[in-house]
């Protein structure tokens, strides 16, 4: 492990703390843009990668770096190839790890994602941290340079930001959710979010405020707001004058097979509170973004449940035979080798809650 000086903490600190600040749209530009000042690099990603359709959303600095979405049809037709990616797959383990780490320089060099996109862009090494890996769906931050070798201390200070990132990363996906209005009464997950002021009461939807009311129950409110929650949020709120602040953990209250998740995010001088009601059973209608049959997800959904393969067939009214072999095309899909480990893929693909890892 390595060590780090006291500016490479300040320069960290910097980060969190404008990262707390950014309003959640803007969040995939400000990291990029700023991540360079904590590990030095040609030029930093933010990506999101469906393995199974190969497509990819990319946000790039710095401008000048911008050629790459010209090269992405390569990136797409070999992304199966990178060596973190795999890592990545075959281990669950998301934290800093760079191509180096895992493939030498003539090993890389022999890959088509090598020859067809790396290349072409001068890039001989990347470090890279998960953002979130559910399934077939990989999004991290990616830092290329021309020159391979990353130090300790740099994979150290990707590592410390990770935590930070990810509930970014979290609240920025609800927010969107929020945006895209009411969704369907049973999908896994639908958003609102409450916008409080510097100073009067939130401004609380209709949705917002009947949820409110059932988690929450008869509390005395204070400014719009249930007075427990009002003071959740005025506890998460404050910023430590000294050292690194905490990454901003959600808020679950659990109502039978319901939750509600509250994160807090900032827009401006506003604070906003964004809540998913999340219900804990998943269904198979979840799992068909996994690039699953409808039957597949079917008996995945189950299996994530804790049934056996008997128990599985007795219910969907086939055979144990039947199931176990639908499960080892699971398997292959989804790039795991245990029911465990397909199981953990489907709650995360279909509960993604405030703990994704």
């Amino acid at each position: 492990m390595g060590r780090l000086l006291p500016g490479d903490v300040a320069t960290l600190l910097r980060f969190v703390r404008e990262l707390h600040a950014t309003a959640p749209w803007e969040l995939d530009a400000r990291i990029v843009a700023d991540l360079g000042r904590v590990v030095p690099a040609d030029s930093i990603s933010y990506n999101e990668i469906d393995l199974g359709t190969r497509s990819t959303r990319a946000v790039i600095h710095p401008p000048e770096a911008r050629d790459i979405p010209a090269y992405l049809g390569a990136f797409q037709r070999h992304v199966h190839e990178h060596p973190v990616i795999r890592h990545y797959q075959a281990t669950g383990d998301t934290s800093a790890l760079a191509i180096s780490d895992l493939a030498s320089a003539r090993e890389f060099e022999r890959l088509g994602l090598y020859r067809e996109f790396y290349r072409p862009l001068g890039v001989r090494d990347q470090l890279a941290v998960g953002l979130r890996l559910a399934g077939r769906t990989v999004v991290g931050v990616a830092c290329s340079r021309s020159r391979r070798g990353f130090r300790r201390e740099e994979r150290l200070k990707l590592d410390l930001l990770a935590p930070h990132v990810r509930e970014a990363w979290h609240t920025a996906r609800a927010v969107r959710r929020a945006r895209e209005g009411p969704r369907a009464a049973d999908s896994p997950a639908a958003a609102e979010v409450v916008v409080l002021p510097p100073r009067g009461a939130a401004a609380v939807g209709a949705r917002a405020a009947l949820w409110l009311a059932d988690y929450f129950g008869p509390d005395g409110r204070r400014e719009g707001l249930p007075g427990a929650l009002a003071s959740w949020v005025a506890a998460r709120a404050r910023e430590p004058a000294d050292g690194v602040p905490e990454p901003r953990r959600p808020l679950v209250v659990e109502r039978g097979d319901r939750r509600l998740v509250v994160r807090l995010g900032r827009d401006g001088d506003l604070t906003l509170l964004v809540l998913e009601e999340r219900r804990d059973r998943v269904s198979p209608e979840d799992l068909l973004a996994l690039g699953l049959t409808r039957r597949e997800s079917e008996v995945l959904a189950w299996v994530a449940e804790g049934k056996t393969n008997a128990e599985v067939a007795a219910i969907l009214g086939t055979r144990p035979r039947t199931v176990a072999k639908h499960l080892e095309r699971v398997f292959r899909k989804l790039g795991v080798e245990t029911r465990t480990a397909a199981a953990m893929a489907a709650r995360q693909a279909a509960l993604p809650g405030p703990a994704a890892w």
